[in-house]
């Protein structure tokens, strides 16, 4: 029976196989390396590959991820930019919108943690 982190060591060993064997969905494949870095705590190799993940799709989760990863290494403004970035993307994003209420909080901006805790309850009473 293996522990979580080993399991997380394998996911990133067959990632990288598939990388070196040229698997063509790159911006997934980064993706998936970003959240395994990111679960084995290894956070620069996490911004590296989701910040490839990006270059090769624009997708919301890969700048919620990279949020997740910035607030992490408490990067608060990166993780506010990069979330935000993911809003743009996805205006229904219900999970950004609370990681932005926290990160506003955390910087002291009352204001603007009031306002995504707001939009984050409207969205979630919608779904």
């Amino acid at each position: 029976h293996f522990n979580d982190s080993t399991k997380w060591r394998q996911a990133l060993e067959e990632f990288k196989k598939a990388r070196d064997l040229g698997y063509t969905e790159r911006g997934n494949l980064f993706f998936a390396m970003g959240t395994t870095y990111l679960n084995l705590g290894q956070f620069k190799e996490a911004i590296a590959v989701l910040t490839q993940a990006a270059a090769e799709k624009k997708e919301a989760d890969i700048y919620y991820q990279l949020g997740v990863v910035y607030s992490r290494i408490n990067n608060i403004p990166k993780a506010v930019e990069v979330t935000e970035e993911a809003i743009k993307i996805d205006p229904t994003y219900v999970a950004a919108y609370y990681n932005l209420s926290q990160l506003y909080k955390s910087l002291g901006n009352k204001a603007k943690s009031s306002q995504y805790f707001e939009q984050y309850q409207l969205l979630s009473a919608k779904k």
